[in-house]
C-alpha cells in the first residue's frame, strides 16, 4: 500500500478527531490515549460502537471513559487505521500502540490534538483567528442540554463527558454506563447537528425499515441564529464551509 501524503493523512485524522469530539463532548485525553487494543475491543450498544478508554485524566475520579462511534465513523476509523495509520513507515501496530499519531508516526499528546482541532477549523473556515477546541464543544453541549428541562439526560451527559461525580459506585456502573453512553451520544448528535444521525447495523436497518426516525431536532432561537450568522458571516459569504 502507498504511504499516505502528510496533507491527506492529517485531513482525514483531524476530521475523525473532530467528529468524535463533537459526538461525545469529550476531552482530548481519551483521544490521545486510545489504543489499537481499545478500538479492537469496542462493543456494540444501542446500534453504536462503544470504545472504553482506561487511561485518561479523570480515571481515578470518574472511572474509564466511553467514546461512542456511530456506524459510519466507526467504519471510517477502522479504514483510517488500516489504510493510512498503519502505512506510515515503521509505525507500531501492537494493541498498546495509540490510534492517533502524527504524520511521522509519533504519539499525539492532548495539547497536540487540541492544536489540530483548532487548525482544522481555521482551515475549514479560512479564518486564522478562530479558536475552536474540545472545550468549545463541551461548553456548547452543556449549554444546549441545560437549556432543556431533562434532568436524566443532564446526568447521562455528565457521565459521557467524564465530569466529576461524588460516587461510591462509579466502577460498579462502568458496564451500565456503556449502554447509556451510546444512547446519550446519539441524542447529543441530534441536538448538536440539528438532524437525524445515521442508522446502524444492517440488521437494525432491516428491522426498522418501516419506522420513521426520531425527529427531536434542536430549534434554533432567533438570537442563536443571529450569533451564528455573525460568527461565520465571512466564511458563509466566501463559501469556505465545506465540511459535512
Amino acid at each position: 500500500s502507498e504511504v499516505p501524503s502528510q496533507k491527506h493523512y492529517c485531513l482525514v485524522r483531524d476530521h475523525l478527531l473532530t467528529r468524535i469530539t463533537i459526538d461525545n463532548a469529550c476531552r482530548t485525553g481519551p483521544l490521545a490515549n486510545m489504543t489499537l487494543g481499545d478500538l479492537a475491543k469496542a462493543e456494540a450498544s444501542s446500534d453504536q460502537m462503544v470504545v472504553t478508554i482506561l487511561k485518561h485524566k479523570t480515571l481515578t475520579s470518574c472511572g474509564p471513559t466511553n467514546l461512542v462511534l456511530g456506524p459510519k465513523v466507526y467504519t471510517w476509523l477502522q479504514n483510517f487505521v488500516r489504510f493510512m495509520r498503519n502505512n506510515i513507515p515503521d509505525v507500531g501496530t501492537d494493541p498498546d500502540d495509540h490510534v492517533f499519531l502524527t504524520s511521522t508516526g509519533k504519539e499525539m499528546v492532548s495539547s497536540a490534538i487540541s492544536g489540530q482541532l483548532r487548525s482544522f477549523w481555521q482551515r475549514a473556515l479560512n479564518e486564522p483567528n478562530v479558536k475552536v477546541n474540545a472545550a468549545s464543544f463541551r461548553k456548547a453541549a452543556v449549554s444546549q442540554v441545560y437549556d432543556k428541562d431533562d434532568s436524566t439526560f443532564k446526568k447521562n451527559l455528565a457521565d459521557l463527558m467524564g465530569h466529576r461525580e461524588r460516587t461510591a459506585e462509579r466502577f460498579y456502573r462502568i458496564r451500565k454506563n456503556q449502554g447509556k453512553a451510546a444512547e446519550t451520544s446519539v441524542k447529543l448528535k441530534q441536538i448538536m447537528y440539528g438532524k437525524e444521525t445515521e442508522s446502524t447495523s444492517n440488521a437494525s436497518q432491516t428491522n426498522n425499515s418501516n419506522n420513521k426516525a426520531d425527529s427531536s431536532n434542536h430549534s434554533w432561537t432567533e438570537k442563536e441564529l443571529l450569533s451564528l450568522k455573525s460568527e461565520f458571516e465571512t466564511a458563509i459569504q466566501n463559501r469556505h464551509i465545506d465540511m459535512e
